[in-house]
Order: C-alpha cells, then structure tokens, then sequence
C-alpha cells in the first residue's frame, strides 16, 4: 500500500512528462498501428473521464435541491435524476476500469513479445497509463467523497424531520430509524399520538425518500472502495513494470544501440 501511495504522488519527472503526453491525447502519425491503437484508447477513456466529471457537477447540484427540497413530488423527480445520473457514472466508471486493465494488459504482451527493441514504446505506453490512472483513480476518490459528504448531509436532514414529531430524539433514534427505513415502531408511535397529523406525515415520507437516497449512496460508496483495491493491484504492477524496462534499458550497450 505505501508503494501504492508513492506512486500516486506523480512528484517525479517522468510522470510529469507522461502528463504532458495524457493531456495532448493525440498519435504521432509515424507511430506504429499498435501505438496509434494506444492513442485512440486513451483518448476514449478520457472522454469517459470527463462526462465522469461533468456528472459529478450535475450530482451535486441535484443533491443540493434533493437537501432544501419541501414538495414530496419534486424530491420523487431529483431522486430518479440522481439516479439516472449515478448509474450512467458507475458504467463509464467501469468502462475506465476495463479499459486500463486491457490496455496495461496488451502493453505487457506487447513488451514481452517485442524483447529489448520495443523497450522505447513500452516505457512510453507504460508511462502514459500509469498517468492516466492516477488521474482516473484521484477522480474516483472525488467522486467518493462528494458521495460521503452528502450521505452525512442527508442523516442530518432526516436527523431534523424526527425531530420535527419527537424533539427528544437523539442520535441513536435517528440510527434506529434509518436502519428501518421510516418504519421505525418510534416514529409509527409518535404519529399515533399526534393523530396523523400532516406535520408528522410529511415528516415521515421526507425519512423514507431520504433512507433510500442514503442506502443508493452506500452502495456506491462499497463499490467505488473495490475499485480503489482493484486499482490499487494495477498502479503496483505498473511501478514493476516500469522498473523492469528501466533496468532493461540500462543494460543496453552502445553496440546495440547501433
């Protein structure tokens, strides 16, 4: 995991240099055909990478209108965007994921069958795709982090609507209730003795939006932590990767050099 760490940093000059070339994203056209396929998948994962951002920015929004949102219609209408929005970003972050693992793939089989002649393409490619996965890997942990900052914001908001019927209720009622799902025997008690008042009704159908908002949350939250342990395993093969075509590089000898 610290070599992990290390190599996210990205402080060293030949990840700055291969940041340059992720940025550019474009084929040198006396490259060979397998190079020019290399420039056409980085490119396409980019593209991915930044509708992954332009989503995030429409997420945010609409968790921002789900939070100060009155009308139980309205918040049934942000939920099923923030849901559309989610699972569209969950599929380009997948398709990332593939992508960098066939690439990193193809890179190694290419490498072992080129030997020492294609140690120049393969320090390029492999330079280039551990960039590109760090940048996908930081973007990922952003998006995580928006997803925990607004689950923390959403148990504050059903934290207040219990309140609004049980102005006693602490932090372990409002846990109680979320794991029920606003169908907690607390909640159901107060709403009988408030004779179902409309306060409490809207109260509780507020809860109940924002419990599955939450669980939805959860859930991605799980699955973006995997894709770090998935992700993880690849940055470390790359730093050895990168560490054998270095060595082989070094080894060359001026009569082989021409």
């Amino acid at each position: 995991m610290e070599r992990f760490t290390d190599l996210l940093r990205g402080s060293n000059n030949k990840d700055k240099g291969s940041d340059m070339d992720v940025e550019m994203g474009e084929a040198d056209p006396n490259q060979s055909p397998f190079m020019q396929e290399f420039f056409d998948k980085i490119s396409q994962v980019k593209r991915n990478m930044d509708q992954i951002r332009k989503n995030m920015g429409h997420m945010e929004k609409q968790h921002g209108m789900a939070l100060t949102s009155v009308s139980s219609s309205a918040s049934n209408k942000r939920q099923e965007e923030l849901e559309g929005l989610m699972d569209q970003t969950s599929t380009l972050i997948t398709a990332v994921k593939v992508a960098l693992k066939d690439m990193d793939k193809d890179s190694k089989a290419h490498a072992a069958k080129a030997g020492k002649a294609g140690d120049g393409e393969a320090r390029i490619r492999q330079n280039m795709h551990s960039a590109l996965t760090k940048k996908f890997i930081s973007l990922v942990q952003e998006y995580q982090e928006m997803q925990t900052n607004f689950k923390g914001k959403y148990k504050e908001r059903v934290g207040r609507q219990l309140k609004v019927v049980r102005p006693d209720a602490t932090d372990d009622d409002v846990e109680r209730l979320l794991q029920d799902g606003g169908d907690s025997n607390i909640f159901k008690q107060q709403l009988l003795q408030e004779r179902s008042t409309q306060a409490a009704k809207n109260a509780l159908a507020d809860i109940q939006d924002k419990h599955r908002d939450i669980i939805r949350l959860e859930q991605s939250i799980v699955e973006l932590h995997q894709l770090f342990v998935d992700m993880a395993v690849l940055v470390e093969t790359q730093g050895e990767m990168l560490d054998q075509i270095e060595y082989s590089v070094q080894q060359v000898t001026p009569a082989e050099v021409l």
